[in-house]
């Protein structure tokens, strides 16, 4: 439709990573020819679970506050995880599968509290509008949640990997003398891993993490390629 008083228009498009294949398709040609003089915004904290014909048609577009990074309480677990390995001499197989154990346990922790704050939106709404509606709308409004629940919990997987993907460039960047960090209050410990590892040793694990994520966006088992990562990764 035309814009009413403006000659521009813009439509914006939250949470895009929950698109269905169908609705992601139907999409495309729009995407492909957009209407003259709009502006199409795709908004997704996960990004990469969008499908390569919609990000092959979009232009990226990070934001972040100041170009500092948001930790959550997780994430700064996960990085305590770390400074606590970083010291230990012997990285055997058993280190690595009980770090890998630990990984999981932090990602069940979130699981469980992005569910528990789903059912506690689900049980208000149902409380709210229980008497006003009929139950079909109810049941939708269900599945909703549930969706919900599942991509709240990969955008904050999803970061959990950003976070070693972080500290392992910061290992690479202290390896290279380069000052910059992400994670500046693990600079002593990334530091004392970069004079461990030679450039090629730590390139082999950030590659595996990349492995890592891409088996993740395929819905690999994740319990599974956790580990097979880890034993990669944290083990020398």
């Amino acid at each position: 439709m035309r814009t009413v008083k403006s000659r521009r228009k813009v439509a914006i498009i939250t949470d895009a990573d929950r698109l269905q294949p169908q609705a992601a398709n139907a999409f495309l040609k729009t995407l492909e020819e957009p209407p003259k003089d709009s502006l199409l915004l795709l908004l997704s904290s996960l990004p990469e679970a969008l499908p390569e014909t919609i990000l092959s048609r979009c232009i990226a577009i990070p934001i972040a506050t100041n170009g500092e990074r948001e930790n959550k309480d997780e994430e700064e677990k996960l990085v305590q995880l770390l400074q606590q390995m970083s010291g230990q001499q012997s990285w055997t197989i058993q280190f690595a599968y009980g770090l890998a154990q630990e990984f999981q346990r932090l990602l069940r922790a979130v699981r469980e509290e992005v569910k528990s704050e789903t059912d506690e939106a689900m049980k208000r709404e149902t409380t709210r509008y229980k008497d006003a509606t009929d139950g079909v709308w109810l049941e939708e409004r269900e599945e909703h949640y549930k969706a919900l629940s599942e991509s709240l919990y990969l955008q904050r997987r999803a970061g959990l990997i950003e976070t070693l993907f972080a500290w392992w460039t910061d290992v690479l960047r202290a390896n290279r003398g380069v000052a910059q960090r992400d994670l500046s209050y693990a600079r002593e410990e990334t530091a004392t891993l970069a004079t461990r590892f030679n450039t090629g040793e730590i390139l082999k694990r950030i590659r595996s993490l990349e492995e890592l994520r891409d088996h993740l966006g395929r819905n690999i088992h994740e319990a599974l390629a956790i580990e097979v990562a880890f034993l990669t990764i944290f083990t020398c």
